[in-house]
Formats: C-alpha cells, structure tokens, sequence
C-alpha cells in the first residue's frame, strides 16, 4: 500500500473533519439535555387489542388471527404509536379515563400482548410514556373546523387535562375495568402529574393554508385563536411536552406555516411536528423542519416516520386521481425508522410513530376519495395495506422489547 505524504495526508484528515462537521448528525436529537423524549419508554395499549373495536382498529388483534402472515403484521404491533383522540362530537369522558387508567395499570402485556398482568406489575413489553394526538379542529370533510364552536372546543381541552390528570387507586381486590353492563369497581380518583407527549391537531395549519382549505380566509384567525388557546393550555400543564401539527414539505410553505406557527401559540410549546399524516423522506422534512426552526428562535420538532420508508407517491404514479393519490394508500408507502431520539438534526427531538400504520386512509366516513380499488374509505385496519407496509419496511425486524426513545 501507497503511503501518503504528509501534505496529502493533511489534506485528507481536513477533508474527514469536514465531513463529520457538515454531515448530518445521526444521534442530535439525543445529545440536547433538553430533550424531554431521552429515554422514554412509549406505552404500547395491549388492552385496545382486547376491546370489542379491535377487529377494525388494532394490529394485535390481526397478528393473533393470522398466524400464516404473523412475522409481517409484527413489524407493526410492535412498534409502539401515538393514541389518538379525535372526533367533535364527544366529550373526553370514557376513553379518556379508560385510556390513561390502563396506563397506569396495565393488565394485558408480553410478548404477544395477551398476557395477563397482576396489579401493579409492568412488563419490558408495554412501556409507561403515552404519546397522544389531539385531533379536534378537523374531523372528516373539514367538518371539525367548520362546526365546532369556540365553547365546545375549549370545554374538551379543559376536560381532557383535568382528566389525564387523575389516577384511579382501586380499593384491595379491586381493578380498573370498563363498566359496560357492570358495577364500577371501588376505588379513589386521585390528582396525579402526568408526563406525556402531545402531538396537537394533526392536518389543522395544513387544511388552512393548503390549496384546498377547510375555511376562508376571515375564518382562519379565529380557528388559529382556538389553536393557540390549545396549546397554551395544555403547554402550561407539568408534565405535558407539547408539539403543533405543522403539515409536511410538501404541503404548505414554510413562510405561511412559521407566521400560523406563532399565531397559533407555539411559543409556549416545545415546538411542532411534520408529517403526521403524510409520506414524505425524512430527510425532506428535516430540512424543512429546520428552516421553520430557525425561523422560530431554535423551536423543536418530531417527525412522523411510521409509514415513509420510500417517501411521497411519485407523479408518475398519481394516475386519474391526481394528487389525492399521494394519502390514498400509496402503494409504495412502507415502514419507516422506528421510534427514536437518534435524529439528524438538533432541532429534531425524536422520529416518532404518529400516524397508524396498516389504517386505511382513503376518505373520511366510509366514502374512498380514490376508488374502493384503493381500500377501504373508513379509518379501519385493512390487512392489505399492513402486509406491503411491512414488506417494504425499512428494517427487516422491529425492535422487541421496544428500545427506549
């Protein structure tokens, strides 16, 4: 072998200190002692798997019941992912306190979610962090942020943080169970400080300035209003870590989501999230993300990598159906990196699973916006879309026990 000359090799070592200055960090996100995400655990719901709406909603519940395509559906199930509150008819009352009690005490866990629990006792399995999406202002067709009024929407934000912040001590022999037909249990509510992430209003800022808007012009200050309101409370609450549904990259430009961004309070928050309900690189919404960061004064984010392995739907892809074509099922959508705070950008605290990975998401109230060739039009678990999700995932198998963030 050649040796170098000691201009060259001086050269050469210039040229790898360069490299590792400008290169993405991989591990940013966790060398800022900020971070509130370092070393979470998120809690994986192994009781929704029991529940009597698992068959349409719970990749568990489809692993159990399909042993032929098992180690697929696994790449989903176990990979844990934010809970979702939405809808605008209902108050935060019995999912809620359901929700959050099983957190607190677990009663299904292992390695297959169908292992009894004892009071009290947490497995390697389940984790405790909750991550929870709050979807309110939008609900099928833009009707959330068209209908719900200022009182509505005020009075859930207020009830759901008076009702995360309760835990349910049951009284010796007793235990949380959901009383459909039967006796509450005994036992005391309790205050508690709960630690969680918030991921606020998914698709809220994109559906008011995207092309297609939910609202016109007059009404976006007022539902931007109702979005601060959110966010500062939830953002004042101990505990809550609070980021803002900023759209994607591809959706809505970073002038207009950064002025959105600071009407909608978000400098009371940690800062916002990308990608919650798209498909695109997470290299392209990182750069994105940090455009809109600096803007912000050094404000973080997460991204969305559930299901973005290989980006957006191309162009040439869309077909008759045109842009919806890149929400509707695409079929090149597959796994992407797994939960984490080993980010490529200081302003980037974790890649999260946000959206849900295997849920159909062709329409809104069972009516397919690009064919029922394209799944179904309900936010229902299609199998279909699960298994080429996991065939074309971008690890070949999913960290179980789940690794800390």
């Amino acid at each position: 072998m050649a040796r170098l000359s000691p201009s060259r090799f001086h050269l050469l070592a210039l040229a790898l200190t360069a490299a590792l200055v400008f290169a993405p960090n991989a591990f940013a996100g966790r060398t800022d002692p900020t971070n509130p995400l370092i070393n979470k655990r998120v809690f994986m719901d192994c009781e929704a798997s029991h529940q009597s709406s698992a068959r349409m909603y719970n990749p568990w519940y489809a692993v159990r019941r399909n042993p032929s395509q098992e180690t697929a559906l696994r790449k989903i199930a176990q990979v844990p992912a934010a809970k979702w509150f939405a809808g605008i008819t209902e108050m935060p009352t019995r999912h809620v306190e359901r929700y959050f009690a099983n957190v607190d005490d677990p009663q299904w866990g292992g390695d297959s979610c169908k292992t009894r629990l004892g009071y009290g006792q947490r497995d390697a399995y389940v984790g405790d962090y909750p991550v929870v999406a709050i979807r309110r202002l939008v609900n099928g067709n833009c009707a959330g942020m068209r209908r719900q009024s200022v009182g509505q929407y005020k009075a859930w934000i207020e009830s759901f943080i008076r009702m995360s912040q309760m835990r349910f001590v049951p009284h010796p022999g007793e235990r949380y169970q959901y009383w459909m037909g039967k006796p509450f249990p005994r036992g005391d509510w309790v205050p508690v400080q709960r630690e969680m992430t918030i991921i606020l209003e998914p698709d809220a800022i994109g559906l008011m300035g995207a092309r297609r808007s939910c609202l016109k012009r007059s009404e976006v200050p007022g539902r931007l209003a109702l979005l601060g309101y959110a966010a500062k409370r939830l953002a004042e609450t101990p505990g809550f870590n609070v980021y803002i549904d900023a759209g994607s990259s591809s959706w809505i430009k970073a002038g207009k989501v950064i002025s959105y961004l600071r009407q909608a309070n978000v400098a009371y928050t940690r800062g916002f999230v990308l990608g919650s309900t798209h498909f695109n690189y997470t290299h392209k919404e990182i750069a994105y993300g940090d455009k809109v960061a600096r803007a912000l004064g050094g404000k973080h984010y997460v991204v969305n990598t559930a299901e973005n392995a290989n980006g957006a739907l191309p162009k040439s892809k869309w077909g008759k159906y045109g842009s919806k074509a890149t929400a509707c099922n695409p079929r090149n959508a597959g796994l992407g990196t797994q939960p984490t705070t080993n980010t490529a950008s200081p302003f980037a605290d974790a890649y999260l699973w946000i959206s849900r990975p295997g849920i159909s998401s062709n329409g809104k109230r069972g009516a397919p916006q690009c064919g029922k060739e394209n799944g179904p039009g309900g936010n229902i678990f299609w199998i279909e879309k699960a298994l080429w999700e996991a065939r074309q995932a971008n690890f070949s198998q999913p960290n179980w026990p789940p690794l800390p963030l």
